[in-house]
C-alpha cells in the first residue's frame, strides 16, 4: 500500500483524533463547556492535524519504511493519549466534584421520592420480592 494513501486517509480522519483528545482530557464535560458546536470542530481538527502531522513526520524522521504502516498508526494513537492527559493538566476546571450525599435518608423519604418519579410500582414489586 502506498503511504501517501495512507496519509490521506490520517488527514481526513484529523478530527476523530483531535476530538477523541478533547474527550479524554475533558471527559463529558465537552459539549456543556462549549455550546458552540463549530468551536468544537475547529477546536479538534486543529488538535487532530498537530497529532497527525507529528506522527507522520515522527515516522518520516525515523524512515523505517517497512515499518512504516503499523509504526504510523501507532504513533497517532500513543500521541491522542499523550494530547488527551495536557489537556486534561491545563482543564481550568479540572475538579471532579461528585454529587453531594444526603447522609440520612429515610425508607419512606426513599419511597416518597419513587413515587413522585413515577416508579412506585417497584416498591410494589419490592412488597412481593419479600413476601416470596
Amino acid at each position: 500500500m502506498e503511504p501517501y494513501f495512507l496519509y490521506g486517509i490520517l488527514v481526513a480522519g484529523s478530527p476523530a483524533f483531535g476530538l477523541e483528545a478533547l474527550l479524554l482530557g475533558i471527559g463529558g464535560k465537552l459539549f456543556s463547556t462549549w455550546k458552540e458546536k463549530t468551536e468544537i470542530l475547529i477546536i479538534s481538527s486543529g488538535i487532530g492535524l498537530l497529532l497527525t502531522g507529528g506522527s507522520i513526520g515522527i515516522t518520516q524522521i525515523l524512515s523505517l519504511d517497512s515499518l512504516s504502516p503499523p509504526l504510523l498508526c501507532t504513533m497517532i494513537f500513543t500521541l491522542t493519549f499523550i494530547a488527551g492527559g495536557i489537556i486534561s493538566l491545563k482543564n481550568e476546571d479540572g475538579s471532579k466534584e461528585d454529587l453531594p450525599r444526603r447522609e440520612d435518608t429515610s425508607e419512606e423519604e426513599i419511597k416518597s421520592m419513587l413515587k413522585d418519579r413515577g416508579l412506585g410500582r417497584l416498591i410494589e414489586e419490592e412488597k412481593k420480592d419479600r413476601e416470596n
